[in-house]
């Protein structure tokens, strides 16, 4: 007959002893508290400025300055228009009594004359350009005087308004005599006059009346 199985005698477990407070005390003690499953991450901390940044304070991140553009260089002044043409310039023809042109002064007339073909850019400053640099008392085998040969003027400028003629002129101014006076002021207000397109003239020296710098000779 085969040997019979040994008996198993299970041993009871001891039931936990009351604590001096009446609770149960647990079996098994607990370990220390586990630690938490992740580290928590340290609050983000401001980047620090950098080395490089400049005394007056700006960032790296700051933009580059502006470039303050290069002037640009002024463009060239335009030249006044030009024009070609002759010029109609006055003389005065002693003792004509009105025959040649417009009688003026002592019977004397006050005569055109034409120039050959001029450039110009003003008319009126060209013809009385022309006029004053004439330093011929008799304009070639003409006849004709030129009462302003022994003046020493010259053109400053002129201007049109309400059908006057101003012109402006500086220098010095010889007369001959009573006779030469109308004849000087008849050569330079109709030169004046058909270089501008009006009916009347007005000359100045250095801001006085013709007239009037006449009377003071």
């Amino acid at each position: 007959m085969p040997a019979p199985f040994p008996t198993l005698t299970q041993t009871p477990t001891p039931s936990p002893s009351p604590s001096a407070n009446g609770s149960a005390i647990p079996s098994e003690v607990p370990s220390a508290a586990a630690a938490p499953s992740s580290i928590p991450t340290p609050a983000t901390l401001p980047p620090k400025p950098s080395d490089s940044a400049s005394a007056t304070g700006s960032s790296v991140g700051s933009p580059p300055p502006a470039e303050t553009p290069a002037p640009e260089s002024p463009s060239a002044t335009a030249l006044p228009e030009t024009t070609t043409s002759s010029l109609t310039i006055f003389y005065v023809a002693v003792s004509d009594q009105g025959k040649a042109g417009p009688m003026i002064g002592c019977g004397d007339s006050i005569v055109a004359t034409e120039t050959g073909p001029v450039i110009y850019a003003s008319q009126v400053e060209a013809a009385m350009s022309g006029l004053l640099e004439n330093k011929e008392i008799e304009l070639g085998q003409s006849g004709l005087m030129n009462a302003l040969a022994g003046s020493d003027l010259y053109y400053v400028s002129s201007t049109v308004s309400e059908g006057i003629v101003t012109v402006e002129l500086t220098g010095e101014l010889s007369s001959g005599g009573i006779c030469d006076d109308p004849r000087i002021i008849a050569q330079l207000t109709h030169t004046a006059m058909v270089a501008a397109g009006t009916e009347e003239a007005r000359i100045l020296i250095d801001g006085v009346d013709i007239g009037e710098s006449l009377s003071l000779k």
